[in-house]
This record gives structure tokens, sequence and C-alpha cells, in this order.
């Protein structure tokens, strides 16, 4: 079992239940090592899509938009990532002043004070290390996965680690600072 508590991409539940309805050592050392493997393929699979992430992150630029409370009209917030290291955040209009949320204080709090960026996508991506929920890596298809990794930001001079998470496929997402961020079309 301890080795079905290392699996990250395979179906845990289903080795598991594998296990549990063998009914001698030898079902279930067959059930554990056909799990191992097919854990070890879907780690290969994960990792060609995941080794895309630190590429998406070069030199990117990715919108979301805000709800505004009352007028209902969605404010745009745009986060670039420039080569280099340079970044920036911005909002398009005026925050709510009543009803604030705590991830309008945050993109208040950042907008116009981010000077500078880095991520440890191209590390994780090197050592094939996941750093993503117990849940596991999450493949969906050829060229399309979640690939979790800290996005650093520099806020006023200061080093702020968020969590992030890149939906790789056709049209890239990036999850951080409590939004979802759609990567723009590159001009």
């Amino acid at each position: 079992m301890a080795r079905l508590d290392e699996m990250v991409y395979g179906d845990v539940a289903s080795a598991r239940k594998s296990v549990e309805e063998a009914s001698s050592v030898s079902e279930i050392e067959r059930a554990v090592d056909a799990a191992v493997e097919i854990d070890s393929e879907a780690k290969q699979r994960y990792w060609e899509c995941a080794g895309k992430g630190p590429g998406l992150l070069e030199s990117s630029r990715w919108e979301s938009s805000l709800s505004r409370s009352g007028s209902g009209v969605p404010l745009p917030v745009t986060l670039e990532l420039n080569d280099g290291g340079a970044a920036s955040i911005t909002v398009g209009g005026e925050l709510p002043q009543e009803n604030v949320s705590q991830q309008h204080e945050q993109l208040a709090r950042l907008a116009g004070s981010v000077s500078s960026w880095r991520s440890d996508a191209a590390e994780l991506v090197a050592e094939q290390r996941w750093i993503g929920t117990d849940s596991g890596a999450s493949y969906q298809g050829p060229g399309a996965c979640d690939f979790p990794f800290t996005l650093t930001l520099t806020v006023d001079g200061k080093d702020e680690d968020f969590s992030a998470k890149l939906v790789i496929s056709k049209t890239p997402r990036l999850f951080v600072l409590g939004n979802g961020f759609t990567a723009a079309v590159k001009e």
C-alpha cells in the first residue's frame, strides 16, 4: 500500500479498490504493479504537457475582469509578465468603495505596485516535482493539464509569493490572486 501512497499521476482510488478486491497476495502484487505502471505512464504524459508552462509564462499578457458591485460593469484587469522579469498589474477603472471583497482589496494594493516577477515553474519541470494538492496532477489529454507553481511578485520592493495554477490548453488560463486570467492574444 505504501507504493500506492506515492502515486501522484494515476487514479489512486481505482488502484486501492483493485487491491481491496484482490483475494490473494499475488493478485494484490499484480494490482499494485499495474497501478504503479499506469502512474509512471501518466507521469510521463503529464510532464510533457507541464513542460510547456514556463514558456507560456515568459513575455506573457493575461487578461481578466473583476465584477464591480452596484454598476455590474466588469473592470478589466491585466497582468503582464515580461522577459527580463519586469511585471505589472493594471485595473481599468475604479474599484468599488463599498462591499469590497478580499480580491478587490488585494488587486487595489497590487495595481501599480508590482515591478518584477519570477516563478519556480522551470525548476519544477526540470525536477519533475509536483507541488499541487493531494488529489494529484491533472492531465486532461494531449496538450491539456493543470500546472501549479509559485509566482513571486515584487510589490513595492518586497517579494511576495502567490500560489498559482496554469491551465495549459488551447486557450491557456492562469489562476492567481483569486482571479482566472486568460492568455491575451500576442500582438
